[in-house]
């Protein structure tokens, strides 16, 4: 079995975000724009969060790879599953999940780090990403052969190319121009 843990210095703060932090806050709550301030709180946070933020390209190549959603939220949609695709996961069965995993769960969620959690799952190499807010963090993952992510991503990438189109106009995924920007 192997495991990998993602805890690095938070990428929050390294991304820029926080270039001109109050001149952004006084304008979104000047201009009443509700939606930005969740991005606000969640970002507010993430400044003491030891793990890495997944960018949209991250988390749209978790998503196809992982279709399966575990949440501690079933039936609560978001940014990035429908309530049909969620899954319970007090009900997780399809592994036994790693000592180490667990332990890092734990200490998480003593720490009050995320809001809520999701365990991705394709029948292999799952991963554990926290949830605050609009952002999504990666914890960590196990299975039997972890397949390195740029080689995920390569084998995922014409077939995501063909389905962005159609994925975009359903409901399932919503463009997030101000997330998007943030990473490029």
């Amino acid at each position: 079995m192997q495991i990998e843990i993602f805890e690095e210095k938070s990428t929050a703060v390294n991304l820029g975000v926080f270039d001109q932090w109050e001149r952004k806050i006084e304008l979104i709550r000047e201009l009443g724009l509700k939606g930005q301030e969740a991005w606000i709180s969640a970002y507010e946070r993430a400044k003491n969060i030891p793990f890495k933020i997944l960018t949209p390209e991250e988390l749209a190549v978790w998503e196809e790879f992982l279709p399966t959603v575990y949440t501690d939220q079933p039936g609560v949609a978001n940014h990035h599953f429908d309530e049909e695709d969620t899954l319970d996961l007090q009900g997780y069965t399809l592994d036994f999940i790693p000592l180490p995993v667990l332990e890092i769960w734990s200490e998480c969620k003593l720490k009050g780090y995320f809001s809520s959690y999701q365990i991705r799952s394709a029948e292999e190499d799952p991963v554990l990403i926290g949830m605050i807010g609009p952002l999504r963090f990666l914890i960590a993952r196990w299975g039997e052969s972890l397949r390195p992510f740029e080689v995920i991503k390569e084998r995922l990438g014409e077939r995501m190319e063909e389905r962005t189109p159609t994925l975009r106009r359903s409901s399932r995924i919503r463009p997030n121009p101000f997330r998007r920007a943030l990473f490029n």
